[in-house]
């Protein structure tokens, strides 16, 4: 059991974020700028269909609100991908920053493993819905699946695997795993107060923080 001391991991955090502000922000704003895109591209389809299949009375047809249904279906499972490939772009730059190098713009877009990656995030979110039927029970699959895209980024782990591997760390660490994942709730939701500008750096202090804590509970040495 190691225990590393999270106020530490968001000192770490913020000092990493502040000498890389340049890079992280523009990430970032890459990320919104495509999730912008993809809305507007697709709901000016959804639209442009369901105007095309209106009635003289407002009705949609049948095939155009099957169309539409569809549509939305399509537009729900590329923004999961894409939030997944984002979480992923930001927990590799966060990894690359505790290896004491600056980070680069492409630091944020290169993955060895994208499908993985994917099916991981998809497990995790899939996983964490289904048992958030009993509230609780989505809390705590996802409190310790809190490591699973580390062990697949880093360590290039398969999906089954990293869950895994995510579940033994944090049940050998709990102390410090329940503080780290309260501390990044808590910075994330700070960071929304502010019109979700405050999560432009409020979520990279956090994944870097989450990094760090990572790093120290395999026993390997952040720089």
């Amino acid at each position: 059991m190691n225990q590393v001391p999270v106020g530490e991991a968001f000192t770490y955090g913020w000092n990493k974020f502040t000498q890389n502000v340049g890079v992280i922000l523009l990430a970032a704003l890459t990320y919104i700028a495509i999730f912008t895109v993809v809305t507007i591209i697709f709901f000016t389809i959804l639209v442009g269909t369901a105007a095309a299949t209106t009635d003289a009375y407002g009705n949609i047809s049948g095939g155009g609100a099957v169309g539409f249904g569809f549509g939305m279906i399509v537009f729900i499972i590329i923004a999961v991908v894409l939030a997944s490939l984002v979480q992923a772009g930001i927990i590799r730059g966060s990894l690359i920053a505790t290896q004491g190098r600056p980070l680069v713009y492409q630091d944020f877009f290169r993955f060895a493993n994208v499908g993985t990656v994917i099916l991981t995030a998809l497990l995790v979110g899939l996983a964490t819905a289904i048992l958030s039927i009993t509230f609780i029970g989505g809390i705590v699959f996802a409190f310790f699946a809190q490591f699973a895209l580390f062990f697949v980024i880093d360590k290039q782990l398969g999906a089954i695997d990293s869950i895994t591997a995510s579940f033994r760390l944090v049940y050998a660490n709990l102390a410090t795993a329940v503080l780290l994942f309260i501390g990044v709730y808590i910075a994330e939701f700070i960071g929304s107060l502010l019109f979700g500008v405050g999560l432009l750096i409020a979520i990279p202090v956090a994944m870097i923080a989450s990094a760090y804590v990572y790093r120290r509970l395999i026993g390997e040495h952040p720089v």
